[in-house]
């Protein structure tokens, strides 16, 4: 049960956490990892977002991604009312 009482308009959102990662483009077996230690390095597009550095966990090779991978995103669960049969 959640101990959290919720302020002035703010709602509790039952949600679901889904991990995400980007394949590699190069081997299709590996998953690209960011690599922080070329933050400095990353070019930036337009939006003035910066590219990140990833490096596929198995053929090593890099390429720049605009989001950082692996990641976490959250789904909202949604409550559906269970499909009644007809007899």
């Amino acid at each position: 049960m959640i101990d959290y009482q919720p302020k002035e308009h703010e709602v509790i959102v039952p949600l679901q956490a889904v991990g995400i990662q980007y394949q590699c483009e190069f081997c299709n077996e590996g998953f690209m990892m960011a690599d922080v230690s070329k933050a400095p390095q990353a070019p930036i597009i337009p939006g003035g977002r910066p590219l990140i550095w990833h490096v596929c966990s198995k053929c090593k090779k890099t390429m720049l991604l605009p989001d950082v991978y692996p990641k976490v995103e959250y789904l909202e669960i949604t409550a559906t009312a269970p499909e009644q049969s007809e007899e």
